[in-house]
């Protein structure tokens, strides 16, 4: 019986892994809805080669430059969907809220009354439920049917109450005005998705004589919102492709491996090149798609182009030797660090670009990202990493004192050490150096008592004690390493006394 439990219980248990598993691949893909959001390079700067022979005959190097990203700023309309609480204004024809839930001036709601008249309008839900909100803007078209002056205030109802905005002048001509709101009037606290849920929205409308009329022909709400940045990194939601002349034929691909402007590449080796039938000049195409399992919709997220045969550059007419211009491989990356450089705009100690001797190389944080996108890039093209070219100057140093003279306790024995001795320096009212000479002193006295009571022999604690001045002069302690060759003297001076006495 334990035995068929425990059965039971196994089956059991992988059942529900197996549809803990189902669960995860049926969660809801986070999709954007902007075709805006993916486009190669910067515009008009993009830039995509094929290198080929880049290490030997018939090697390939599809470069791009990649320009990927979310953009997190959102935006949602609200347009109204029924009549609110109240529902004064005249309407031109139909409902209230129909002459308002459009852009068409031909129906409106309006009033020749010169005390405020209001309409409020109900809002379907908003769609988005999560993100940071912004604002909350109220825009409302209005218009003066005649010469008399005549105004329009934006309106809330929330939670029971109304709160109204500044009042706007009409013109002659229609004119949508409008109103931001950064946070809930009823609350004075950040707009929650409740409030934008639960609130109506409308317009109040005045004349200063009642031969003039009033009018409203549109009134909606617009949230502004951050959307919560995407749990997907860069190479789970977007693959960069090298496809054939038809665009339907992946014949390589790689991950994309970061959100921004920042360079891919895919290498081919001769042997792939000649397995997929590559020939130079042809209209392949490279594509940046969305992964449609992230993605609701490909339209808008992936990103074709077509090589043309001024694309294809070969990586045999230029040489590294020593100018770096020479190299066509070189030239076009740099091409794309200048461009990222002007999109992200780094400090000048973060930038991508290092010039030395009147040429641009990638700095150490540029080349990171170029590595990091075109995997062997470092070995394929070296020149472009070469920033160390610069020959040494031969401008005599700042600091011609003696090489002990340079050196400081922090350098030779850790900041630990180092903070300890000034904090030993501060209690005796000496400085840090001073401090370790005392200690050390100490140290090798105690230490040459301890071998001289073994070993009975002056001369090797002589022969000990001779090496610490130079131990002091290498840790940068100067006056335990003068005062020990003071030491010396005595001690070689008192040789003879020793000698004679038979000490050594």
């Amino acid at each position: 019986m334990r035995k068929t439990l425990n059965s039971i219980a196994r089956i059991l248990a992988i059942l529900l892994v197996s549809l803990s598993g189902v669960v995860l691949l049926a969660k809801p893909a986070f999709a954007i809805a902007n075709p805006d959001n993916i486009a190669f390079g910067t515009g008009a700067d993009s830039y995509y080669k094929v290198f080929y022979n880049v290490l030997e005959t018939g090697d390939w190097l599809a470069v791009a430059e990649g320009y990927v990203y979310y953009n997190l700023a959102a935006y949602e309309t609200l347009s109204p969907t029924g009549a609110g609480i109240e529902t004064n204004l005249t309407p031109s024809a139909g409902a209230n809220w129909q002459c308002v839930s459009d852009s068409n001036d031909a129906t409106y709601v309006w009033t020749a009354s010169t005390s405020y008249v209001r309409d409020l309008y109900a809002l379907a839900d908003a769609t988005a439920t999560t993100g940071t909100i912004n604002s909350v803007t109220l825009y409302f078209r209005i218009i003066n049917s005649g010469a008399d002056t005549t105004y329009g205030v934006p309106t809330f109802y929330i939670n029971g109450n109304y709160y109204n905005g500044s009042y706007q002048t009409a013109t002659a001509g229609w004119a949508t005005k409008y109103e931001s709101f950064t946070t809930n009037p009823s609350t004075s606290s950040a707009w929650t998705w409740n409030d934008i849920n639960d609130m109506q929205i409308g317009v109040n409308l005045l004349t200063s004589n009642i031969a003039s009329q009033a009018r409203c022909s549109e009134v909606y709400a617009v949230v502004n919102y951050t959307m919560i940045n995407p749990e997907y990194t860069a190479s789970q939601a977007f693959l960069f492709e090298l496809l054939d002349v038809a665009g339907t034929t992946t014949l390589a691909s790689t991950p994309l491996k970061s959100y921004g402007d920042r360079p891919i590449g895919i290498y081919l080796t001769a042997t792939q090149v000649s397995t997929l039938g590559l020939t130079t000049g042809t209209a392949y195409k490279v594509r940046i798609t969305g992964n449609p399992a992230i993605f609701g919709a490909l339209a808008g997220n992936t990103v074709t182009v077509t090589f043309g045969v001024d694309d294809y550059v070969d990586q045999l007419l230029g040489v590294d030797d020593g100018i770096p211009t020479n190299n066509p491989l070189r030239n076009g990356m740099m091409k794309v660090a200048n461009n990222m450089e002007n999109h992200d705009a780094p400090l000048p100690a973060d930038s991508y670009i290092a010039t030395v001797q009147g040429y641009e190389y990638l700095s150490s944080d540029g080349g990171d990202l170029f590595i990091t996108g075109i995997s062997g890039l470092s070995s394929m093209c070296p020149i472009l990493f070469q920033t160390g070219v610069n020959p040494v100057e031969g401008d005599e140093p700042e600091n011609t004192g003696a090489y002990a003279l340079t050196l400081t306790p922090a350098q030779k024995w850790g900041n630990t050490v180092a903070n300890g001795l000034t904090t030993l320096g501060s209690y005796l009212g000496i400085n840090q150096a001073l401090a370790g000479s005392v200690m050390l002193f100490f140290l090798v006295i105690a230490f040459a008592v301890f071998v001289y009571q073994r070993t009975e022999s002056g001369v090797t604690v002589l022969l000990m004690v001779s090496a610490t001045p130079f131990l002091g002069a290498y840790l940068g302690l100067m006056p335990m390493a003068l005062a020990f060759i003071f030491v010396i003297i005595i001690i070689t001076l008192l040789g003879y006394f020793f000698f004679s006495r038979g000490a050594l």
